[in-house]
Protein backbone atom coordinates (compact mmCIF):
# COMPACT_ATOMS: atom_id res chain seq x y z
CA UNK A 1 0.00 0.00 0.00
CA UNK A 2 1.30 3.43 -0.93
CA UNK A 3 1.84 5.19 2.40
CA UNK A 4 1.25 8.51 0.68
CA UNK A 5 -2.45 7.71 0.21
CA UNK A 6 -4.51 10.02 2.37
CA UNK A 7 -6.31 8.34 5.23
CA UNK A 8 -9.38 10.34 4.24
CA UNK A 9 -9.55 8.71 0.82
CA UNK A 10 -11.98 5.81 0.67
CA UNK A 11 -13.41 3.94 -2.23
CA UNK A 12 -17.11 4.15 -2.92
CA UNK A 13 -19.37 2.41 -0.46
CA UNK A 14 -20.25 -1.21 -1.18
CA UNK A 15 -24.04 -1.20 -0.96
CA UNK A 16 -24.48 -4.96 -0.76
CA UNK A 17 -27.15 -5.89 1.75
CA UNK A 18 -24.97 -8.11 3.97
CA UNK A 19 -21.39 -8.66 5.08
CA UNK A 20 -20.72 -11.68 2.90
CA UNK A 21 -17.10 -11.69 1.77
CA UNK A 22 -16.43 -11.31 -1.91
CA UNK A 23 -13.29 -11.52 -4.01
CA UNK A 24 -13.09 -7.73 -3.95
CA UNK A 25 -12.77 -7.81 -0.15
CA UNK A 26 -9.61 -9.94 -0.14
CA UNK A 27 -6.47 -7.90 0.45
CA UNK A 28 -3.74 -9.21 -1.84
CA UNK A 29 -0.31 -9.60 -0.17
CA UNK A 30 2.52 -7.49 -1.59
CA UNK A 31 4.47 -9.13 -4.38
CA UNK A 32 7.81 -10.65 -3.40
CA UNK A 33 10.43 -9.00 -5.60
CA UNK A 34 13.39 -10.14 -3.53
CA UNK A 35 14.06 -13.29 -5.54
CA UNK A 36 15.78 -11.40 -8.34
CA UNK A 37 17.24 -8.59 -6.25
CA UNK A 38 20.32 -8.44 -4.05
CA UNK A 39 19.09 -8.46 -0.44
CA UNK A 40 21.69 -5.94 0.66
CA UNK A 41 20.21 -3.46 -1.80
CA UNK A 42 16.73 -4.06 -0.37
CA UNK A 43 18.02 -3.29 3.12
CA UNK A 44 19.65 -0.02 2.05
CA UNK A 45 16.22 1.20 0.95
CA UNK A 46 14.74 0.68 4.43
CA UNK A 47 13.67 3.99 5.94
CA UNK A 48 12.19 4.97 9.26
CA UNK A 49 9.29 7.38 9.44
CA UNK A 50 8.28 7.91 13.04
CA UNK A 51 6.19 10.99 13.78
CA UNK A 52 4.56 12.37 16.91
CA UNK A 53 1.46 10.17 16.56
CA UNK A 54 3.62 7.03 16.43
CA UNK A 55 5.80 8.18 19.32
CA UNK A 56 2.93 9.29 21.54
CA UNK A 57 3.71 7.56 24.81
CA UNK A 58 1.31 7.33 27.74
CA UNK A 59 2.96 6.60 31.08
CA UNK A 60 -0.28 5.04 32.37
CA UNK A 61 -2.92 4.22 29.74
CA UNK A 62 -5.39 2.60 32.18
CA UNK A 63 -7.36 5.80 32.93
CA UNK A 64 -7.83 6.51 29.21
CA UNK A 65 -10.53 3.90 28.65
CA UNK A 66 -11.41 2.65 32.15
CA UNK A 67 -10.87 5.40 34.73
CA UNK A 68 -11.12 4.27 38.32
CA UNK A 69 -9.48 4.96 41.66
CA UNK A 70 -8.29 2.81 44.53
CA UNK A 71 -6.74 3.31 47.94
CA UNK A 72 -3.69 1.51 46.55
CA UNK A 73 -3.10 4.00 43.72
CA UNK A 74 -0.13 5.59 45.47
CA UNK A 75 1.59 2.23 45.93
CA UNK A 76 0.84 1.28 42.33
CA UNK A 77 2.22 4.60 41.09
CA UNK A 78 5.39 4.09 43.11
CA UNK A 79 5.92 0.61 41.69
CA UNK A 80 5.17 1.78 38.15
CA UNK A 81 7.56 4.71 38.45
CA UNK A 82 10.28 2.39 39.74
CA UNK A 83 10.00 0.38 36.53
CA UNK A 84 9.64 3.36 34.19
CA UNK A 85 12.59 5.21 35.73
CA UNK A 86 15.00 2.28 35.96
CA UNK A 87 18.48 3.30 34.85
CA UNK A 88 20.57 1.68 32.13
CA UNK A 89 23.69 -0.24 33.10
CA UNK A 90 25.65 -2.71 31.01
CA UNK A 91 26.39 -5.89 32.96
CA UNK A 92 29.88 -7.33 33.30
CA UNK A 93 28.88 -10.06 30.84
CA UNK A 94 29.11 -7.53 27.98
CA UNK A 95 32.67 -8.03 26.81
CA UNK A 96 32.17 -7.81 23.05
CA UNK A 97 30.72 -5.27 20.62
CA UNK A 98 27.85 -2.91 21.32
CA UNK A 99 25.29 -2.53 18.53
CA UNK A 100 23.08 0.56 18.41
CA UNK A 101 19.62 1.10 16.91
CA UNK A 102 18.08 4.58 16.66
CA UNK A 103 15.21 6.24 14.80
CA UNK A 104 17.84 8.75 13.65
CA UNK A 105 20.06 5.99 12.26
CA UNK A 106 20.21 4.27 8.90
CA UNK A 107 20.27 0.61 7.95
CA UNK A 108 23.21 1.49 5.70
CA UNK A 109 25.28 2.18 8.82
CA UNK A 110 27.60 -0.23 10.59
CA UNK A 111 25.58 -0.20 13.84
CA UNK A 112 28.82 -0.03 15.83
CA UNK A 113 28.38 3.40 17.43
CA UNK A 114 25.70 5.88 18.47
CA UNK A 115 26.62 8.06 15.50
CA UNK A 116 26.51 5.10 13.11
CA UNK A 117 23.42 3.34 14.44
CA UNK A 118 21.03 1.14 12.50
CA UNK A 119 17.48 2.41 12.13
CA UNK A 120 15.26 -0.65 12.28
CA UNK A 121 14.76 -4.17 13.58
CA UNK A 122 15.12 -5.25 9.94
CA UNK A 123 18.82 -4.43 10.24
CA UNK A 124 19.09 -6.35 13.51
CA UNK A 125 17.65 -9.41 11.79
CA UNK A 126 19.64 -8.94 8.59
CA UNK A 127 23.00 -8.59 10.33
CA UNK A 128 22.17 -11.04 13.09
CA UNK A 129 25.03 -13.36 12.15
CA UNK A 130 27.48 -10.63 13.18
CA UNK A 131 26.13 -10.50 16.74
CA UNK A 132 27.94 -12.88 19.10
CA UNK A 133 27.87 -13.98 22.71
CA UNK A 134 29.19 -11.18 24.90
CA UNK A 135 27.71 -8.46 22.68
CA UNK A 136 24.98 -5.96 23.55
CA UNK A 137 22.14 -4.63 21.38
CA UNK A 138 20.91 -1.21 22.54
CA UNK A 139 17.82 0.67 21.35
CA UNK A 140 17.75 4.45 21.76
CA UNK A 141 15.24 5.73 24.28
CA UNK A 142 12.29 7.71 23.01
CA UNK A 143 12.20 5.70 19.80
CA UNK A 144 9.64 3.33 18.29
CA UNK A 145 10.89 0.17 16.57
CA UNK A 146 8.48 -2.10 14.75
CA UNK A 147 9.00 -5.79 14.18
CA UNK A 148 10.13 -9.00 15.85
CA UNK A 149 13.45 -10.71 16.39
CA UNK A 150 15.16 -13.80 17.80
CA UNK A 151 17.34 -13.29 20.87
CA UNK A 152 20.80 -14.88 20.71
CA UNK A 153 22.70 -16.68 23.44
CA UNK A 154 24.99 -14.55 25.55
CA UNK A 155 23.57 -11.23 24.30
CA UNK A 156 22.28 -8.32 26.39
CA UNK A 157 19.32 -6.38 24.94
CA UNK A 158 18.75 -2.96 26.48
CA UNK A 159 18.44 0.79 26.11
CA UNK A 160 20.63 3.88 25.84
CA UNK A 161 20.14 7.62 25.79
CA UNK A 162 17.52 9.65 27.64
CA UNK A 163 13.75 9.69 27.83
CA UNK A 164 11.13 6.96 27.82
CA UNK A 165 12.00 3.33 27.29
CA UNK A 166 12.50 2.33 23.65
CA UNK A 167 9.20 0.91 22.39
CA UNK A 168 9.21 -2.27 20.33
CA UNK A 169 5.84 -2.75 18.68
CA UNK A 170 4.54 -5.94 17.12
CA UNK A 171 2.20 -3.75 15.07
CA UNK A 172 3.93 -3.22 11.73
CA UNK A 173 2.69 0.35 11.22
CA UNK A 174 0.28 3.00 12.41
CA UNK A 175 -2.90 1.86 10.67
CA UNK A 176 -4.49 5.30 11.06
CA UNK A 177 -2.29 6.21 8.10
CA UNK A 178 -3.54 3.58 5.68
CA UNK A 179 -6.68 3.58 3.59
CA UNK A 180 -9.92 2.18 5.05
CA UNK A 181 -12.68 1.11 2.68
CA UNK A 182 -16.32 1.29 3.62
CA UNK A 183 -18.02 -2.07 3.13
CA UNK A 184 -21.57 -1.46 4.31
CA UNK A 185 -23.21 0.67 6.98
CA UNK A 186 -20.64 1.13 9.76
CA UNK A 187 -18.40 -1.70 8.60
CA UNK A 188 -14.91 -0.73 7.37
CA UNK A 189 -12.21 -2.86 5.76
CA UNK A 190 -8.53 -2.20 6.41
CA UNK A 191 -7.35 -1.74 2.85
CA UNK A 192 -3.84 -3.12 3.36
CA UNK A 193 -2.40 -6.60 3.60
CA UNK A 194 -2.39 -8.23 7.06
CA UNK A 195 -0.39 -11.48 7.13
CA UNK A 196 -1.94 -13.27 10.13
CA UNK A 197 -4.81 -13.41 12.61
CA UNK A 198 -5.52 -10.12 14.40
CA UNK A 199 -5.74 -10.50 18.17
CA UNK A 200 -5.96 -6.92 19.35
CA UNK A 201 -6.58 -3.39 18.11
CA UNK A 202 -5.64 -0.38 20.24
CA UNK A 203 -6.85 3.11 19.33
CA UNK A 204 -4.88 6.20 20.39
CA UNK A 205 -2.62 4.09 22.63
CA UNK A 206 -5.46 3.04 24.91
CA UNK A 207 -8.29 5.55 24.55
CA UNK A 208 -10.31 2.73 23.03
CA UNK A 209 -9.69 -0.99 22.57
CA UNK A 210 -11.12 -3.31 19.96
CA UNK A 211 -13.31 -6.31 20.72
CA UNK A 212 -12.59 -9.40 18.63
CA UNK A 213 -15.70 -11.15 17.33
CA UNK A 214 -15.86 -14.73 16.14
CA UNK A 215 -18.45 -14.06 13.46
CA UNK A 216 -18.93 -11.14 11.13
CA UNK A 217 -22.56 -10.66 12.15
CA UNK A 218 -21.52 -10.08 15.78
CA UNK A 219 -20.02 -6.69 14.96
CA UNK A 220 -22.52 -4.19 16.36
CA UNK A 221 -20.56 -1.60 18.39
CA UNK A 222 -17.68 0.77 17.77
CA UNK A 223 -14.41 -1.12 18.02
CA UNK A 224 -15.84 -4.56 17.23
CA UNK A 225 -13.64 -6.34 14.69
CA UNK A 226 -13.55 -9.59 12.78
CA UNK A 227 -10.54 -11.07 10.99
CA UNK A 228 -11.57 -13.23 8.02
CA UNK A 229 -9.03 -16.05 8.10
CA UNK A 230 -10.52 -17.70 5.02
CA UNK A 231 -9.98 -14.60 2.90
CA UNK A 232 -6.40 -13.53 3.49
CA UNK A 233 -7.01 -12.29 7.06
CA UNK A 234 -9.06 -9.39 5.75
CA UNK A 235 -9.83 -7.15 8.72
CA UNK A 236 -13.32 -5.71 9.28
CA UNK A 237 -13.92 -3.03 11.93
CA UNK A 238 -17.24 -1.57 13.09
CA UNK A 239 -16.96 2.22 13.46
CA UNK A 240 -19.48 5.01 12.97
CA UNK A 241 -16.89 6.96 10.95
CA UNK A 242 -13.72 6.23 9.03
CA UNK A 243 -11.30 4.82 11.65
CA UNK A 244 -8.46 6.85 10.14
CA UNK A 245 -10.47 10.03 10.69
CA UNK A 246 -11.57 9.07 14.19
CA UNK A 247 -8.09 8.26 15.54
CA UNK A 248 -4.52 9.45 15.12
CA UNK A 249 -3.11 6.07 16.11
CA UNK A 250 -4.37 2.55 15.39
CA UNK A 251 -2.09 -0.31 16.43
CA UNK A 252 -2.96 -3.82 15.22
CA UNK A 253 -1.45 -6.85 16.92
CA UNK A 254 -1.25 -10.05 14.88
CA UNK A 255 -0.29 -13.64 15.75
CA UNK A 256 3.44 -13.02 16.03
CA UNK A 257 5.69 -13.00 19.11
CA UNK A 258 7.88 -9.91 19.54
CA UNK A 259 11.02 -11.53 21.02
CA UNK A 260 11.59 -15.23 20.45
CA UNK A 261 14.07 -17.21 22.54
CA UNK A 262 14.65 -20.42 20.61
CA UNK A 263 15.18 -23.85 22.17
CA UNK A 264 18.47 -24.14 24.03
CA UNK A 265 19.31 -20.43 24.05
CA UNK A 266 21.02 -19.30 27.26
CA UNK A 267 22.62 -16.37 29.11
CA UNK A 268 20.27 -13.68 27.76
CA UNK A 269 19.23 -10.45 29.49
CA UNK A 270 16.36 -8.25 28.29
CA UNK A 271 16.36 -4.95 30.16
CA UNK A 272 14.50 -1.63 30.02
CA UNK A 273 12.45 -2.26 26.88
CA UNK A 274 8.76 -1.56 26.26
CA UNK A 275 6.99 -4.34 24.32
CA UNK A 276 3.46 -3.70 23.03
CA UNK A 277 0.84 -4.43 20.43
CA UNK A 278 0.96 -8.06 19.39
CA UNK A 279 -1.67 -10.78 19.18
CA UNK A 280 0.76 -13.46 20.43
CA UNK A 281 3.45 -13.25 23.17
CA UNK A 282 5.74 -10.45 24.25
CA UNK A 283 8.59 -12.88 24.95
CA UNK A 284 8.39 -16.61 24.24
CA UNK A 285 11.18 -18.96 25.41
CA UNK A 286 11.27 -22.51 24.11
CA UNK A 287 12.33 -25.68 25.91
CA UNK A 288 15.82 -25.86 27.34
CA UNK A 289 16.35 -22.11 27.61
CA UNK A 290 18.51 -21.27 30.62
CA UNK A 291 19.94 -18.33 32.56
CA UNK A 292 17.46 -15.76 31.24
CA UNK A 293 16.82 -12.42 32.97
CA UNK A 294 13.96 -10.07 32.05
CA UNK A 295 13.86 -6.88 34.12
CA UNK A 296 12.69 -3.26 34.14
CA UNK A 297 10.48 -3.86 31.10
CA UNK A 298 6.97 -2.73 30.21
CA UNK A 299 4.53 -5.14 28.58
CA UNK A 300 1.14 -3.91 27.39
CA UNK A 301 -1.77 -4.76 25.09
CA UNK A 302 -0.54 -8.25 24.22
CA UNK A 303 -2.38 -11.38 23.02
CA UNK A 304 -5.83 -12.26 21.72
CA UNK A 305 -5.08 -14.15 18.51
CA UNK A 306 -6.26 -17.72 17.95
CA UNK A 307 -3.89 -20.58 18.57
CA UNK A 308 -3.03 -22.55 15.48
CA UNK A 309 -4.30 -26.11 15.36
CA UNK A 310 -7.57 -27.98 15.35
CA UNK A 311 -8.63 -26.24 18.59
CA UNK A 312 -8.04 -22.72 17.23
CA UNK A 313 -11.69 -21.75 16.92
CA UNK A 314 -12.09 -22.16 20.68
CA UNK A 315 -8.82 -20.86 22.14
CA UNK A 316 -7.20 -17.44 22.14
CA UNK A 317 -3.84 -16.88 23.77
CA UNK A 318 -0.97 -14.48 24.49
CA UNK A 319 1.37 -13.98 27.45
CA UNK A 320 3.66 -11.10 28.34
CA UNK A 321 6.43 -13.60 29.15
CA UNK A 322 6.25 -17.33 28.55
CA UNK A 323 8.69 -20.13 29.41
CA UNK A 324 7.88 -23.79 29.03
CA UNK A 325 9.26 -27.32 28.74
CA UNK A 326 12.36 -27.57 30.88
CA UNK A 327 13.65 -24.00 31.09
CA UNK A 328 15.81 -23.22 34.13
CA UNK A 329 17.37 -20.33 36.04
CA UNK A 330 14.78 -17.78 34.96
CA UNK A 331 14.50 -14.37 36.66
CA UNK A 332 11.65 -12.00 35.78
CA UNK A 333 11.63 -8.96 38.09
CA UNK A 334 10.59 -5.32 38.36
CA UNK A 335 8.44 -5.31 35.23
CA UNK A 336 5.15 -3.48 34.61
CA UNK A 337 2.64 -5.83 32.95
CA UNK A 338 -0.91 -4.88 31.96
CA UNK A 339 -3.65 -5.64 29.41
CA UNK A 340 -2.38 -9.15 28.63
CA UNK A 341 -4.95 -11.50 27.12
CA UNK A 342 -3.85 -14.73 28.77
Amino acid sequence: VDSSVSSNDTSSEDTSSDLTSSDSDIIVPPQDTASSTDTSEILTETKTEVDADDKAYVRNPAPLSSPMTSKFDSQADAMRNKVLNASDALPASVTGKIWYISNDGSDRNSGNSKNDAWATIDALNFYGNKINSGDAVLFERGGVYRGTFNAKSGVYYGAYGTGDKPCIYGSSQNYAKVNWKKKFGNIWICDTYIPDDVGTIIFNHGEMVGYKRDKKYEMKNNGDFWCDENNGYTLYVYMDKNPAEAFKSIEIGIRKTIINISAGMKDITIDNLCLKYTGAHGIDAKHGSANITIKNCEFGFIGGSYLKGYWREYTRYGNAVQFYQGCENILVENNWIYQIYD
